[in-house]
Protein backbone atom coordinates (compact mmCIF):
# COMPACT_ATOMS: atom_id res chain seq x y z
CA UNK A 1 0.00 0.00 0.00
CA UNK A 2 1.52 3.49 -0.60
CA UNK A 3 2.23 5.64 1.83
CA UNK A 4 1.59 9.31 2.11
CA UNK A 5 4.42 11.36 1.99
CA UNK A 6 4.38 15.26 3.48
CA UNK A 7 5.68 18.16 1.14
CA UNK A 8 5.89 21.69 2.51
CA UNK A 9 3.45 24.51 3.16
CA UNK A 10 4.97 27.89 3.02
CA UNK A 11 3.21 29.92 6.43
CA UNK A 12 1.27 32.84 6.02
CA UNK A 13 2.99 34.37 8.02
CA UNK A 14 6.34 34.24 5.72
CA UNK A 15 5.25 37.92 4.68
CA UNK A 16 6.45 40.85 7.62
CA UNK A 17 2.88 42.36 7.84
CA UNK A 18 2.51 44.41 10.64
CA UNK A 19 4.96 46.95 10.33
CA UNK A 20 3.16 47.79 7.20
CA UNK A 21 0.34 48.88 9.32
CA UNK A 22 2.33 51.67 11.21
CA UNK A 23 0.81 54.09 8.58
CA UNK A 24 3.07 57.41 8.75
CA UNK A 25 -0.48 59.18 7.84
CA UNK A 26 -1.06 62.34 9.53
CA UNK A 27 -4.34 63.67 11.03
CA UNK A 28 -6.12 66.23 9.31
CA UNK A 29 -6.41 69.12 11.43
CA UNK A 30 -9.58 70.66 9.56
CA UNK A 31 -10.86 67.43 8.98
CA UNK A 32 -12.83 65.95 12.04
CA UNK A 33 -14.50 62.79 10.24
CA UNK A 34 -11.30 61.60 8.64
CA UNK A 35 -9.78 61.72 12.37
CA UNK A 36 -12.44 59.92 13.35
CA UNK A 37 -12.26 56.89 11.07
CA UNK A 38 -8.12 57.50 11.50
CA UNK A 39 -8.66 56.31 15.05
CA UNK A 40 -11.14 53.51 14.89
CA UNK A 41 -8.52 52.69 12.07
CA UNK A 42 -5.79 52.61 14.55
CA UNK A 43 -7.87 51.15 17.64
CA UNK A 44 -9.08 48.07 15.15
CA UNK A 45 -5.37 47.21 14.35
CA UNK A 46 -4.19 47.60 17.82
CA UNK A 47 -7.04 44.71 18.85
CA UNK A 48 -6.42 42.82 15.62
CA UNK A 49 -9.80 43.27 14.02
CA UNK A 50 -9.15 43.20 10.64
CA UNK A 51 -13.03 43.32 9.35
CA UNK A 52 -13.27 46.94 11.16
CA UNK A 53 -10.15 47.89 9.94
CA UNK A 54 -11.04 47.13 6.09
CA UNK A 55 -13.88 49.35 6.53
CA UNK A 56 -12.47 51.93 8.43
CA UNK A 57 -9.59 52.58 5.54
CA UNK A 58 -12.58 52.47 3.23
CA UNK A 59 -13.94 55.61 4.67
CA UNK A 60 -10.01 56.79 4.84
CA UNK A 61 -9.79 56.05 0.84
CA UNK A 62 -12.92 58.35 0.23
CA UNK A 63 -11.82 61.68 1.17
CA UNK A 64 -8.86 60.82 -1.56
CA UNK A 65 -6.69 62.01 1.48
CA UNK A 66 -3.47 60.05 1.00
CA UNK A 67 -5.48 57.48 -0.97
CA UNK A 68 -2.23 55.72 -2.33
CA UNK A 69 -0.72 54.85 0.86
CA UNK A 70 -4.54 53.60 2.11
CA UNK A 71 -4.60 51.57 -1.18
CA UNK A 72 -1.39 49.83 -0.21
CA UNK A 73 -2.55 48.82 3.49
CA UNK A 74 -5.89 48.00 2.10
CA UNK A 75 -4.05 45.26 0.05
CA UNK A 76 -1.85 43.83 3.28
CA UNK A 77 -5.67 43.47 5.10
CA UNK A 78 -6.95 41.40 2.41
CA UNK A 79 -3.91 39.57 2.14
CA UNK A 80 -4.23 38.89 6.12
CA UNK A 81 -7.52 37.95 5.87
CA UNK A 82 -6.86 35.51 3.34
CA UNK A 83 -8.97 37.17 0.39
CA UNK A 84 -6.41 36.39 -1.91
CA UNK A 85 -8.49 37.18 -5.04
CA UNK A 86 -8.93 41.12 -3.31
CA UNK A 87 -5.37 41.08 -2.63
CA UNK A 88 -4.79 40.13 -5.89
CA UNK A 89 -6.45 42.83 -7.74
CA UNK A 90 -5.11 45.21 -5.43
CA UNK A 91 -1.63 44.49 -5.74
CA UNK A 92 -2.43 44.30 -9.64
CA UNK A 93 -3.49 47.27 -9.92
CA UNK A 94 -0.52 48.90 -7.45
CA UNK A 95 2.12 47.26 -9.92
CA UNK A 96 1.18 48.62 -12.49
CA UNK A 97 2.00 51.96 -11.44
CA UNK A 98 5.27 50.71 -9.47
CA UNK A 99 6.31 47.59 -10.81
CA UNK A 100 9.11 47.32 -8.47
CA UNK A 101 7.20 47.78 -4.94
CA UNK A 102 8.31 44.89 -3.25
CA UNK A 103 5.59 44.35 -0.49
CA UNK A 104 3.30 44.47 -3.17
CA UNK A 105 4.95 41.94 -5.69
CA UNK A 106 5.95 39.59 -2.75
CA UNK A 107 2.26 39.59 -1.68
CA UNK A 108 1.11 39.32 -5.45
CA UNK A 109 3.61 36.09 -5.53
CA UNK A 110 2.23 34.65 -1.98
CA UNK A 111 -1.96 35.25 -3.27
CA UNK A 112 -1.03 33.37 -6.66
CA UNK A 113 0.18 30.23 -4.67
CA UNK A 114 -2.52 30.27 -2.16
CA UNK A 115 -5.24 29.80 -4.98
CA UNK A 116 -3.12 27.38 -7.33
CA UNK A 117 -2.09 30.01 -9.89
CA UNK A 118 2.11 28.48 -9.72
CA UNK A 119 2.77 29.55 -13.24
CA UNK A 120 1.95 33.28 -11.88
CA UNK A 121 3.94 32.73 -8.69
CA UNK A 122 7.10 31.97 -9.84
CA UNK A 123 6.42 34.97 -12.32
CA UNK A 124 6.49 37.59 -9.68
CA UNK A 125 9.24 35.26 -7.57
CA UNK A 126 11.31 36.14 -10.41
CA UNK A 127 11.11 39.48 -10.06
CA UNK A 128 11.51 39.58 -6.37
CA UNK A 129 14.95 37.79 -7.08
CA UNK A 130 16.06 39.87 -9.21
CA UNK A 131 15.50 43.20 -7.55
CA UNK A 132 15.43 41.94 -3.76
CA UNK A 133 17.06 38.66 -3.81
CA UNK A 134 17.20 36.42 -0.58
CA UNK A 135 17.61 32.50 0.54
CA UNK A 136 14.07 32.45 1.73
CA UNK A 137 13.25 33.58 -2.01
CA UNK A 138 14.94 31.03 -3.59
CA UNK A 139 13.41 28.63 -1.45
CA UNK A 140 10.33 30.05 -2.60
CA UNK A 141 11.15 29.28 -6.24
CA UNK A 142 12.55 26.35 -5.95
CA UNK A 143 8.98 25.31 -4.01
CA UNK A 144 7.32 26.37 -7.02
CA UNK A 145 9.17 25.04 -9.49
CA UNK A 146 8.32 21.66 -7.83
CA UNK A 147 4.90 22.35 -7.72
CA UNK A 148 5.48 23.07 -11.31
CA UNK A 149 7.40 20.00 -11.93
CA UNK A 150 9.51 21.21 -13.25
CA UNK A 151 12.46 18.83 -11.70
CA UNK A 152 15.37 20.33 -13.56
CA UNK A 153 15.00 23.52 -12.25
CA UNK A 154 13.99 22.75 -8.69
CA UNK A 155 17.21 20.56 -8.63
CA UNK A 156 19.57 23.66 -9.59
CA UNK A 157 17.93 25.58 -7.55
CA UNK A 158 18.23 23.37 -4.97
CA UNK A 159 22.12 23.41 -4.84
CA UNK A 160 22.53 27.17 -5.12
CA UNK A 161 20.04 27.16 -2.21
CA UNK A 162 22.87 24.43 -0.52
CA UNK A 163 25.48 25.99 -1.49
CA UNK A 164 25.37 28.72 0.65
CA UNK A 165 26.26 28.21 4.41
CA UNK A 166 23.70 30.76 5.88
CA UNK A 167 20.79 27.73 4.25
CA UNK A 168 22.05 25.83 7.74
CA UNK A 169 21.19 28.39 9.79
CA UNK A 170 18.46 30.93 8.31
CA UNK A 171 15.01 29.50 8.51
CA UNK A 172 11.52 29.10 6.80
CA UNK A 173 8.38 28.93 8.43
CA UNK A 174 6.40 25.44 7.58
CA UNK A 175 2.87 24.55 7.96
CA UNK A 176 2.61 21.05 9.37
CA UNK A 177 -1.12 20.71 9.82
CA UNK A 178 -3.43 24.18 9.67
CA UNK A 179 -2.77 24.89 13.19
CA UNK A 180 0.67 24.27 13.78
CA UNK A 181 4.06 25.20 11.92
CA UNK A 182 7.37 24.58 12.78
CA UNK A 183 10.59 27.09 11.83
CA UNK A 184 12.75 24.86 9.77
CA UNK A 185 16.59 25.49 9.15
CA UNK A 186 16.16 25.89 4.77
CA UNK A 187 18.97 23.92 4.40
CA UNK A 188 16.55 20.91 5.94
CA UNK A 189 13.53 22.03 4.11
CA UNK A 190 15.29 21.51 0.77
CA UNK A 191 16.44 18.25 1.82
CA UNK A 192 13.05 17.37 2.09
CA UNK A 193 11.98 18.87 -1.21
CA UNK A 194 15.30 17.11 -2.84
CA UNK A 195 13.37 13.68 -1.08
CA UNK A 196 10.27 14.58 -3.26
CA UNK A 197 11.52 15.34 -6.37
CA UNK A 198 13.34 11.60 -5.89
CA UNK A 199 9.64 9.93 -5.02
CA UNK A 200 8.25 11.19 -8.17
CA UNK A 201 11.42 10.38 -10.50
CA UNK A 202 11.17 6.73 -8.60
CA UNK A 203 14.37 7.14 -7.27
CA UNK A 204 13.36 5.63 -3.62
CA UNK A 205 16.94 5.03 -2.53
CA UNK A 206 18.01 8.53 -3.37
CA UNK A 207 14.71 9.74 -1.16
CA UNK A 208 15.67 7.86 1.57
CA UNK A 209 19.09 9.77 1.47
CA UNK A 210 17.83 12.91 1.62
CA UNK A 211 15.15 12.44 3.86
CA UNK A 212 18.26 11.42 6.41
CA UNK A 213 19.99 14.29 5.67
CA UNK A 214 16.83 16.55 6.41
CA UNK A 215 16.37 15.04 9.99
CA UNK A 216 20.16 14.97 10.38
CA UNK A 217 19.94 18.70 9.77
CA UNK A 218 16.99 19.12 12.23
CA UNK A 219 16.07 16.34 14.18
CA UNK A 220 12.31 17.46 14.74
CA UNK A 221 11.70 18.46 11.51
CA UNK A 222 7.72 16.57 11.48
CA UNK A 223 7.61 16.32 7.65
CA UNK A 224 10.96 14.52 7.07
CA UNK A 225 10.40 11.97 9.82
CA UNK A 226 7.15 11.34 8.78
CA UNK A 227 8.28 10.97 4.90
CA UNK A 228 11.40 8.55 6.24
CA UNK A 229 9.12 6.67 8.36
CA UNK A 230 6.80 6.37 5.83
CA UNK A 231 9.52 4.61 2.71
CA UNK A 232 10.62 2.61 6.09
CA UNK A 233 7.18 0.94 6.01
CA UNK A 234 7.05 0.68 2.55
CA UNK A 235 10.23 -1.29 2.52
CA UNK A 236 8.79 -3.86 5.02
Amino acid sequence: MKMKHYLFILCLGAIPLKAAYAQKTKLQPSNTEYNRYYAIYLQAIGWNDWEVATQAVYQLMSFKTNEHAWRDTLAMLYYTREYYVQTLLLTEEILKEKPDKEDMLEMAAMSYERIGAYKESLEKLELLMKKYPSLLRQYQVMQIEYRLQRFGECLDTAEKILNQPESAKETVRLNITNSQYQDVPIAAATYNVLGMVSLDLNITNQAIKYFEESVKIFPDFVLAQKNLQSLQEEKK
